[in-house]
């Protein structure tokens, strides 16, 4: 990991996939798939509002769909999390080129499974016709699903920090100048994390995260407009500074590069390796220390070891 190392991706989308894995993402998906059945079960395409009731029409489409979501929900993972690094645009491009193919077992699903409620008899539509309409349920069944996805994970992202700066270029604040570095206290034993104070004197600003993931910080890292706090029960998108972060957990632990910071609590060894530097910390994480701090991070560790807390390794 160098030192700039930092990844790219389009915050907060970046955990989509993992938004859309939670219970409440597949109840947004079923009912998207209900309200679809319903429609399309009252259009009755493939002549089946003539040759079916609408109790029949609901039961052979449902059918289909029972099949065919979960495949498309299995896709839909797939691509957020392999595209999770790439702007959105290439996410809907990936999600409509996904749904064309689904779209192909779509169709032959109801292609095949036309002669259960006909009696065997064929279907008169063509493959070619039932497939656009597969294709036209299915990109609007995603599209909703997507909308879903992002509204909720922006509004984790607004309940969980503060408001987001002006468009174009990161937040002030969120990268320090290649001066900052971490600063022994008066004791010399403790660093402060490096912050920069309000000049209005406002109390430190709250970082507030999911219950679920506890508060146990392990690190912070900036990614694009948000920080990703990684706790020891999980990880949590931000809308907040670093330098806000920091100062919120003031006396926590320290900034080892300009985008990221590790809690004392958490260190395990400092780690040279020629021109590169990492701190490991618990749970097998591991944060780069860029050269405008590793001087104040090689302190810390040098007090550390001679207070008689756990031995660093270096080299």
């Amino acid at each position: 990991m160098s030192d700039d190392g930092e990844r790219r991706m389009p915050a907060p989308m970046r955990f989509a996939y993992r938004e859309l894995a939670t219970p409440a993402m597949g109840w947004v998906v079923a009912g998207i798939s209900f309200g679809l059945l319903a429609i399309v079960a009252a259009l009755g395409p493939m002549d089946t509002l003539r040759t079916l009731t609408l109790v029949r029409r609901l039961a052979y489409f449902g059918l289909v769909a029972l099949l065919e979501v979960p495949v498309i929900f299995a896709f839909g993972f797939f691509v957020l999390y392999v595209l999770r690094d790439r702007r959105l645009v290439y996410l809907a491009a990936a999600l409509a080129l996904m749904c064309a193919v689904v779209a192909v077992s779509g169709a032959a699903l109801a292609m095949n499974l036309y002669g259960l409620f006909h009696a065997g008899a064929l279907p008169r539509a063509s493959f070619p016709g039932v497939y656009a309409f597969a294709v036209l349920i299915s990109g609007v069944g995603t599209a909703l699903a997507f909308y879903v996805l992002y509204l909720r994970t922006s509004r984790t992202a607004q309940r969980n920090g503060a408001v987001e700066d002006g468009p174009g270029g990161p937040p002030s604040g969120a990268q320090g100048s290649g001066e900052e570095a971490a600063v022994a206290s008066a004791g010399g034993t403790r660093l402060e994390a490096p912050r920069a104070k309000p000049p209005d004197g406002s109390p430190a600003p709250q970082l507030r995260l999911p219950e679920e993931i506890g508060r146990d910080v392990v690190y912070v890292h900036v990614s694009g407009h948000y920080v990703e706090v990684v706790t020891t029960g999980g990880t949590a998108v931000v809308l907040m500074r670093l330098s806000d972060v920091a100062r919120a957990l003031e006396g926590q632990g320290m900034q080892t590069h300009r985008s990221y910071w590790a809690a004392y609590r958490h260190v395990v060894r400092l780690q040279s390796d020629g021109h590169r530097v990492v701190l490991h910390l618990t749970g097998g994480h591991r944060v780069p220390v860029s050269k405008s701090f590793r001087a104040a991070v090689r302190a810390y560790m040098t007090d550390r070891e001679d207070d008689g807390a756990a031995p660093s390794a270096r080299g």
